[in-house]
């Protein structure tokens, strides 16, 4: 309390990622605090994430609780102080960063950014300002992820290891800058000096005996990874995981360069946290004889020289007769069936002869009625979907309206007036009669508007329907019905939908969200 006037309750949100120590908590805390005292603001709750990356809300689970108190309306304080701009999140998409935002200011909860030169007051100023702030704390992560890539693939080309775990009958040690060994490190361990980098050497006697006598087994005794599998496992043995061994996890150790000493890298790609990819091979960085090999370097070739001739002697057909007769002895296919099946090709192997593993399903006549089913038809329908929208915003843009998505709720909130879902209906025709769209909701939801393109037999855009969603989420609960007979409104281009909106958004007697 100042001068008698009470102070205003107060959350602090604080992010440090691993590579901003400039950003430190204790740096962020001591900056908040002296901006509280400026301003009369008591801190009455602390919501954290140390060693979390920016980029993604699901990897942050103090911000998620901060979000989720403030929504549910079970904050006892009036403001969220933060650092700065790029503390509240470094999204590659910077409306999830302002959306964010946009749910506590809805809440009655504004943040407030204490470092930076301007009052977070929503003037044109401030949301122009933080729209270049957000650009630019996007950015910064895109040109570090170049830079930390371009640096791991210089050390691997030095033959230095940048992978996770060694795996079963290697271990990964640490040498200091002169190359001299410090420790062995534990699975989970990281080394704690810049200086310091990581290597691979042969791990425990039997792990390695145990390796040796796989590439044994395979190369010369001309066992295949079932039969290694089965003796391994009747022995007692456990993989590096503690693990029964199965086909496809010997296959993998059988065909990888580390147990020779070379050291690959770049073989997937999971650039700021996206899905990760596998990459050809003419894009790996390898380093021959980085490390001591675990297995002889001939013994390796010529479990190679198998796989390559266990592939290249088996013909289309007969590839395709081993997976029609697993099909018939098991009544359904997948990868682990595959290469659990003993007398059958690897997943990889149909993958590289037929393009996919798909295309081989629909070689031997079998289409699986779960995952694969309609694939095609729906990659096409996401598309398409993808471009309405992208012409249906612009759309909106040119009228002065916005439409945010809400990722929890999962629909649209358009100029904080009305929520609204997009759907893409399929024409379903019987013979001598009238094409029929059915409209099936998603999840029960009190959203206020359902947006509607409706496709013809050949899948082009027929029309756009409204329809108000209120009295429909009772009546469509677990059904579907024409949308005909939900007392819809047709329009014939995007832009008629789009001024349809504007007008709503100025006329509209529906409760703001």
């Amino acid at each position: 309390m100042r001068d008698g006037v009470s102070a205003l309750r107060a959350a602090q949100y604080l992010r440090m990622s691993t590579d901003e120590q400039d950003y430190s908590t204790l740096n962020q805390e001591e900056a908040i605090a002296a901006y509280a005292a400026a301003h009369n603001i008591e801190i009455v709750r602390t919501y954290s994430d140390e060693a979390r990356s920016g980029l993604q809300l699901n990897d942050r689970p103090g911000f998620k609780r901060l979000l989720s108190d403030v929504g549910a309306g079970n904050a006892n304080f009036g403001v969220v102080l933060v650092y700065d701009v790029s503390r509240w999140g470094r999204f590659q998409d910077v409306d999830e960063s302002a959306y964010y935002e946009y749910l506590c200011k809805k809440s009655g909860v504004p943040v407030i950014y204490c470092t930076e030169d301007f009052k977070n007051d929503g003037s044109l100023v401030s949301t122009l300002i933080k729209a270049v702030q957000r650009t630019e704390a996007a950015d910064y992560s895109r040109r570090l992820s170049i830079k930390v890539f371009a640096g791991h693939c210089t050390l691997s080309r030095r033959g230095f290891w940048q992978g996770a775990s060694a795996g079963y009958g290697l271990r990964r040690v640490l040498v200091d800058a002169c190359g001299c060994e410090r420790a062995i490190l534990a699975d989970g361990e990281r080394k704690f000096i810049q200086s310091d980098r990581v290597i691979l050497k042969p791990g425990p006697a039997d792990e390695v005996d145990v390796v040796r006598r796989m590439f044994r087994s395979f190369a010369v005794e001309g066992k295949n990874e079932v039969e290694i599998a089965k003796e391994l496992n009747e022995e007692g043995s456990v993989n590096h995981y503690g693990r029964a061994w199965n086909r496809n996890t010997i296959s993998k150790m059988l065909c990888n360069d580390k147990y020779m000493g070379h050291n690959v890298y770049n073989r997937t790609s999971s650039k700021l946290k996206s899905k990760a990819t596998k990459n050809p091979p003419e894009v790996w960085i390898r380093s021959a004889n980085a490390f001591e090999a675990v297995v002889d370097p001939f013994l390796f070739l010529a479990a190679q020289s198998r796989f390559a001739e266990l592939t290249r002697r088996k013909s289309d057909q007969c590839m395709l007769e081993n997976l029609s007769r697993l099909l018939k002895a098991k009544g359904l296919l997948n990868s682990k069936i595959i290469n659990g099946a003993e007398s059958t090709p690897r997943v990889q192997s149909y993958k590289s002869r037929f393009g996919s593993l798909i295309h081989a399903y629909e070689l031997i006549d079998y289409r699986p009625k779960k995952k694969f089913a309609n694939a095609a038809a729906k990659r096409k329908t996401s598309l398409k979907r993808k471009a309405v929208l992208s012409a249906f915003f612009a759309e909106m843009h040119s009228l002065g309206l916005i439409a945010q998505f809400d990722f929890r709720a999962r629909h649209y909130v358009v100029n904080g007036k009305f929520t609204a879902q997009f759907y893409m209906l399929q024409s379903l025709k019987a013979k001598a009669a009238k094409p029929r769209w059915i409209l099936r909701l998603r999840r029960k939801s009190s959203i206020d508007l359902i947006i509607a393109a409706r496709m013809n037999g050949a899948e082009e855009i027929h029309d756009y329907v409204l329809l108000r969603a209120v009295s429909l989420t009772d009546r469509l609960n677990g059904t579907g019905e024409d949308v005909e007979r939900l007392g819809a409104v047709s329009f014939q281009t995007i832009g008629d939908l789009a001024i349809a909106l504007e007008w709503i958004t100025r006329e509209t007697r529906l409760p703001a969200r």
